[in-house]
């Protein structure tokens, strides 16, 4: 019987690699796993963000994203075949908003646009890029209707259906 605390000779190393090409052959990982993974892993790191933000606002006899007809979402997610978005905003003041987002196309040009109340007039742009872990901060923005742009150096862009913010 062996102790816990041997170190692994060449019979283990042949038996472990063996072991990986089998499964290597018969169940392999999909492409898309690390990208998932780490999107999961974000949106868990959003969700805590998210909670504590709540429980201060809560905490401090605030409303929580409450007016008098409706009570607002604050994270929303996108998701097309090329790629995921998930958008979390954050009431700064009763016209304006802090859009924190995060999207599995790493680099990727963002740009929200926002309409204006003339509706002739062309939309206010935020355009930005996305950092190396695919986040994005936009902030302050004006609330109205909006919608995200992602160009993430395929031929063509992914547009947003328009969201109230």
């Amino acid at each position: 019987m062996s102790r816990g605390d041997e170190t692994l000779d060449d019979l283990d190393q042949e038996i472990l690699a063996a072991i990986r090409d089998l499964y290597a052959a018969t169940d392999p990982m999909p492409d898309d796993l690390p990208l998932e993974i780490e999107f999961q892993l974000s949106v868990q790191a959003l969700h805590a963000e998210v909670a504590e933000l709540q429980r201060s606002s809560a905490a401090a006899n605030e409303p929580v994203w409450r007016d008098d007809q409706a009570i607002r979402t604050e994270s929303l997610t996108f998701s097309c075949d090329r790629l995921t978005a998930m958008i979390t905003m954050t009431n700064l003041d009763a016209s304006s908003v802090r859009i924190d987002g995060w999207v599995t196309a790493p680099n990727c040009r963002v740009e929200l646009r926002v309409r204006r109340a003339d509706p002739g007039a062309d939309p206010i742009t935020y355009p930005l890029r996305a950092d190396q872990d695919g986040r994005f901060v936009i902030e302050p923005v004006d609330r109205g209707m909006a919608s995200f742009v992602f160009v993430d150096g395929t031929d063509r862009p992914v547009i947003t259906p328009y969201v109230e913010l």
